[in-house]
């Protein structure tokens, strides 16, 4: 009966240790997701502001600027943060001229 009890124990521990190892696992890719969608964000949002930036010196023209977010942007919210008409690019009638 103890060495029925003792290969008990021992595969009792050995499940732990591998629980531990898997949450300890877990943890670390948890953490690196995190860490990546921070790094995504700061990007953004530096990104965003030397465009900013840019259009602030003159070193960008803003009829390119809008231009380009018409293009960009789909939301209605979004589009009317950047002072766009509702109406998509690809709704729009093509120009005549």
């Amino acid at each position: 009966m103890t060495l029925l009890n003792r290969r008990l124990t021992a595969t009792n521990e050995k499940l732990a240790a591998l629980r531990e190892a898997r949450k300890a696992d877990a943890k670390t890719r948890r953490q690196t997701i995190k860490e990546s969608r921070a790094d995504r964000e700061r990007k953004l949002r530096l990104v965003g502001a030397a465009v900013l930036h840019r259009l602030a010196c003159g070193d960008w023209d803003e009829a390119d600027f809008r231009r380009m977010m018409d293009g960009a942007l789909t939301r209605a919210a979004d589009r009317t943060l950047f002072g766009l008409d509702d109406a998509l690019p690809y709704d729009k009638p093509p120009s005549k001229g």
